[in-house]
């Protein structure tokens, strides 16, 4: 699943089938782009901005249905918990997190709970996409600027052979 930017700007959701062929998901007159399927492929999140501003909408998956607003309010960046019961999105410098339940062929959706404010590193290539993700145990992985304006990451330290490293540096018990 990915989103493709037509020649005006607008943006679809389309699917690669596992015979090679490419089929469109979403497009419609609004804007939907950042497809994130759950971890038991069965739903979909995504950005729309069919209510004039970028919000996060969740409807079942391979076949569209229903359309659940998450966000309840302007959302960007959804990422799934890797256990599906809840989606973590941002709005501007805050984070928040909406508990799900995706029994049967039925969703259901909580409010909104703020996680924290602080301005972290924005995607600021592609607007929408994920600049953080969220671990097995639910905690967050996020690049903070030193200088705390949450703009574009200035340098990256790459760690090849990370338990090497760790192993020179941690005495041994």
């Amino acid at each position: 699943m990915f989103y493709e930017i037509k020649p005006g700007g607008d943006r679809d959701i389309l699917v690669l089938g596992p015979d090679g062929a490419v089929s469109p998901f979403l497009a419609t007159e609004h804007d939907e782009r950042v497809p994130r399927i759950s971890p038991d492929g069965r739903w979909v999140a995504y950005l729309s901005e069919q209510t004039g501003d970028t919000r996060v909408y969740v409807q079942p998956f391979p076949e569209c249905g229903p359309v659940t607003e998450v966000s309840a309010g302007p959302g960007m960046e959804p990422v799934w918990a890797s256990d599906g019961r809840a989606l973590f999105f941002r709005d501007g410098s805050r984070v928040l997190r909406v508990p799900v339940e995706t029994g049967g062929a039925t969703l259901a959706v909580d409010r909104p709970e703020l996680l924290f404010d602080a301005p972290y590193v924005r995607d600021s290539l592609v607007v929408g996409n994920p600049a953080y993700d969220v671990g097995p145990d639910g905690r967050l992985l996020m690049v903070r600027r030193e200088d705390g304006t949450g703009a574009g990451a200035l340098q990256i330290a790459v760690v090849l052979d990370w338990f090497s490293e760790v192993e020179a540096r941690v005495p041994h018990q």
